[in-house]
């Protein structure tokens, strides 16, 4: 396996771009007609070499891999599984190995994964007296199904995070992460007091919107928890 800018070569086929290598992802994945499924012999090569790529490799694949095959994650989702010679199992994520991410990303994953429930409650309350609700951008009616909720800008997340950490005098690299347990996708933090400091923080400060998907994206924010 190597890796440039340009090109990704894994269990010797070239990709000239991380689209081309996320196709031929989707193509295993989509063989799959039940859970678990295994992967075909061909295509166990490709899959491994991809597993190698991802930044966090060693700890996946522990005392050795056994076998690789698809199964869904803790949201439903379908991706790439392994077993280990010990018989535990673990998934991973086919955008940790083309682009890995850094601390301040993982962390920001973390926080915002809190605050999902405050994020669902506010949907809800927006909702509660009406089946449609007008966009903060566009003005436009959107039904509860359509809408993302949105931080209103300047207070973006990233903005209200930041905010916390300097409030907290505290440093993205004194912000620490929980290791990721088999099966889970997201990122956790390990410090109880920054949880609860963070989630009254979130609570009293974020400034939140009901948009539609189409304006929230298009304003470049696309950040709905």
């Amino acid at each position: 396996m190597s890796r440039s800018s340009t090109k990704y070569e894994i269990a010797g086929e070239i990709f000239t771009s991380k689209v081309g290598v996320q196709k031929r992802c989707s193509r295993i994945l989509s063989t799959a007609t039940h859970y678990p499924a295994e992967i075909s012999a061909q295509d166990v090569p490709f899959v491994l070499g991809l597993l190698r790529m991802h930044k966090d490799a060693a700890a996946k694949i522990g005392c050795g891999v056994r076998r690789v095959f698809i199964d869904t994650n803790e949201y439903g989702g379908r991706g790439f599984w392994l077993e280990r010679v010990d018989g535990s199992r673990t998934d991973w994520g086919i955008a940790s190995c083309l682009t890995p991410s850094t601390h301040r990303e993982d962390a920001l994953s973390a926080f915002r994964t809190l605050v999902v429930p405050q994020i669902q409650a506010f949907r809800d309350a927006s909702f509660s007296t009406s089946d449609r609700v007008l966009c903060a951008i566009s003005g436009v009616p959107v039904s509860k199904t359509e809408a993302h909720v949105d931080h209103r800008p300047p207070t973006t997340f990233d903005t209200l995070v930041e905010e916390f950490l300097s409030q907290c005098k505290l440093s993205w690299d004194e912000i620490k992460l929980l290791p990721h347990t088999d099966g889970a996708t997201s990122n956790q933090l390990a410090n109880v007091h920054v949880i609860e400091a963070w989630l009254w923080f979130h609570n009293r400060y974020a400034v939140l919107q009901i948009t539609s998907a189409r304006a929230n994206l298009q304003q470049g924010a696309g950040r709905r928890p």
